[in-house]
């Protein structure tokens, strides 16, 4: 045999430094492993959204109602439909931003 292959096939002894970093890399697998149950978590909700919402555009009244229930405010009624404005508020969609006088430039 010469000189070259002899090299070759030889491992090489790697730092105790090196080791360290290669190995600490298992360090990072709860994190890993938890990122990627909480976006099967969250695919699952929006999946789960998502049929709610085609569910309410096709007219399932359910669909709709849980909808408006999960956007309110708390501690304000629910809107019955989706052209509702805020009752407490007095205002429609239409004049909504003729009332509001914090844009007005007077």
């Amino acid at each position: 045999m010469d000189k070259e292959t002899s090299q070759v096939n030889k491992p090489q002894k790697i730092s105790a430094i090196a080791n360290f970093i290669f190995m600490a890399r298992w360090l990072q697998l709860p994190l890993y492993l938890g990122l990627i149950l909480a976006q099967v978590i969250f695919v699952i909700h929006f999946w789960i959204e998502l049929s709610e919402l085609i569910a309410a555009a096709f007219g399932n009244s359910n669909a709709l109602h849980h909808i408006l229930n999960s956007v309110a405010v708390p501690g304000m009624n629910a809107p019955e439909k989706l052209s509702e404005a805020a009752p407490s508020q007095g205002l429609t969609l239409k004049n909504s931003h003729k009332q509001d006088r914090r844009f007005s430039k007077s």
